[in-house]
């Protein structure tokens, strides 16, 4: 969504964020999606504000709901999480 519409398209971020809940939703969270969505500063602190504590800390260390990646695969270890 983020590369697919132009930045000034007021539904760009509406996109965005329903994409994000539907990855929460099928467990899809991983590294790749929060760099993604990190990359959109104002969707990515109103969607995980509860979990940031500083905008600096590492996307690894971030303390987020266990079900938002229980399908997301380790790629180190080529097992899921």
């Amino acid at each position: 969504c983020r590369k697919l519409m132009p930045m000034d398209d007021a539904r760009r971020n509406h996109f965005i964020t329903r994409a994000f809940r539907q990855c929460c939703s099928d467990g899809m969270v991983g590294e790749y999606v929060l760099k993604q969505l990190r990359a959109v500063p104002d969707v990515y602190t109103s969607m995980l504000q509860s979990y940031i504590v500083d905008v600096n800390v590492p996307i690894e260390d971030l303390s987020l709901p266990k079900k938002w990646s229980r399908n997301v695969r380790d790629r180190r270890q080529n097992r899921f999480r």
